[in-house]
Formats: C-alpha cells, sequence, structure tokens
C-alpha cells in the first residue's frame, strides 16, 4: 500500500478512489480530516465495499 506525505489531502483522495474502482472486497484507511474522504467513502459503500476506518470519525451528517 502506497504511503502518503503527512496532510497530502489530495493524494489520499486519489488514492481512496483509485483502490475503490479496483474491485477490492474491503479497504482500511485513516482519513486526514472529518470530511476530505466523505464523498469516496459514501460511493465506496454504495458499491458494497466493506470500509475499515482507522482514524479520524468521517462527518458523513
Amino acid at each position: 500500500m502506497p504511503r502518503l506525505p503527512k496532510g497530502n489531502f489530495q493524494s489520499q483522495l486519489q488514492l481512496f478512489e483509485d483502490l475503490s474502482n479496483k474491485n477490492y472486497k474491503g479497504i482500511a484507511f485513516a482519513p486526514l480530516s472529518s470530511v476530505n474522504l466523505v464523498m469516496p467513502v459514501a460511493k465506496a459503500w454504495k458499491k458494497g465495499i466493506f470500509l475499515v476506518n482507522l482514524d479520524e470519525k468521517i462527518d458523513m451528517g
């Protein structure tokens, strides 16, 4: 799994989107903020991908 420079929101977003398009059954992730992965997480969930958040809670509010 590729590692990102600390605080690189755009790279994390792109990596998550790339992973969710590779037909994985699940993705474990640690979001850099509560909002930077909201949309791709929602899309992955709708695709039926199992998700494990290892860090900050996602603001799905």
